[in-house]
């Protein structure tokens, strides 16, 4: 059971880093659109190479996507930086887990209150990044298509989740074994 919450706790550590890298391009791209004076311009920046569903779009259209994408940027950073503090938690409880003797209430309540943080940063994480995946699937910048990056941000949120069910349910089977009166 220790084992386990220790591989759990290796797991969680990766998919953090994963998340960091995912707050610092995120970040990366709200401050490069934000600080353009219009997205044709960043556009033109960049041999008006963006494109939308095959076709050119209108230096009006591109400056009226700008407070869209700005917006979804910005709550997939939020989802992110929820997560990343869910993490440090989920860290934090699996710690307890591994060290106290037996499995405590205190270890499950610890998971709970990281459980907070990350439904809230889950939903918001999965709500951007499936607007993200509409919006990428139709941009194209430099002949490529942007699908496979948002793709990838969405999948790292279900796998998040899914490993802080893992961890979650560790936690409360090993508390469970431990209070046994079978095995004292």
């Amino acid at each position: 059971m220790r084992k386990t919450a220790g591989f759990l706790k290796v797991c969680c550590t990766i998919v953090m880093v994963f998340m960091v890298i995912a707050a610092m391009a995120l970040t990366a791209g709200l401050v490069v659109i934000a600080l353009s004076a219009s997205f044709s311009e960043l556009a033109a920046q960049s041999g008006n190479a963006i494109t939308i569903s095959g076709g050119e779009m209108t230096p009006a259209e591109m400056d009226a996507l700008k407070p869209v994408i700005l917006g979804v940027l910005a709550a997939g950073l939020i989802g992110v930086i929820l997560s990343i503090l869910g993490a440090l938690k989920t860290r934090a409880a699996l710690t307890e887990c591994k060290e106290e003797r037996p499995f405590s209430q205190k270890c499950i309540d610890s998971f709970k209150s990281a459980a907070r943080y990350e439904v809230i940063a889950g939903l918001v994480g999965i709500a951007s990044s499936l607007v993200m995946s509409f919006m990428a699937s139709n941009l194209t910048v430099a002949g490529t298509k942007l699908g496979g990056s948002t793709t990838t941000f969405s999948l790292t949120f279900v796998l998040y989740a899914v490993m802080k069910y893992l961890a979650y349910h560790v936690a409360s089977y090993g508390h469970t074994l431990e209070r046994d009166p079978r095995r004292r």
